[in-house]
């Protein structure tokens, strides 16, 4: 089986670089040695940075979806408000069954647009054991869709 780094096939076997959106919400937390590993590999990618007031863009040319951390909390819509947007993007991008990544905030507001409540905080814990991640308190009574 070939290896294609970077590249995805099109129906016509075709090889077409592969295309990273990245969400970013502050500077200084950008995709790092991830730029490096992109340019390696030919992966082409686009950082929105709405923090700085630019919109997300048409989801349909992209590959994957990569949510960056930031400062604000996951619930902080009336002083950040394309939060909204953004999570609403995440949650059509996660139920197109499309490969996503999070880094802290990314990886909270993910949570934030699956659940159906909106809890104040919001809490998840990974575990490197072979035991399933358990509900918290602050996660309770809310339901993944």
């Amino acid at each position: 089986m070939e290896r294609w780094h970077g590249l995805r096939r099109r129906a016509n076997l075709v090889p077409v670089p592969l295309r990273v959106l990245v969400f970013q919400h502050i500077a200084v937390e950008h995709p790092g040695v991830f730029r490096d590993f992109f340019a390696q590999d030919g992966i082409d990618w686009d950082a929105i940075e709405l923090d700085e007031g630019e919109t997300i863009p048409d989801l349909q040319g992209y590959d994957i979806l990569m949510v960056m951390g930031g400062p604000m909390d996951v619930w902080e819509e009336t002083a950040y408000p394309w939060l909204v947007e953004e999570k609403q993007a995440i949650r059509a991008w996660i139920e197109a069954g499309r490969p996503f990544l999070g880094f802290c905030l990314g990886h909270q507001l993910l949570a934030a647009a699956l659940v159906r409540c909106r809890p104040r905080k919001l809490a998840l814990w990974v575990s490197n054991s072979r035991k399933p991640a358990r509900a918290t308190p602050c996660s309770r009574g809310c339901r993944v869709q």
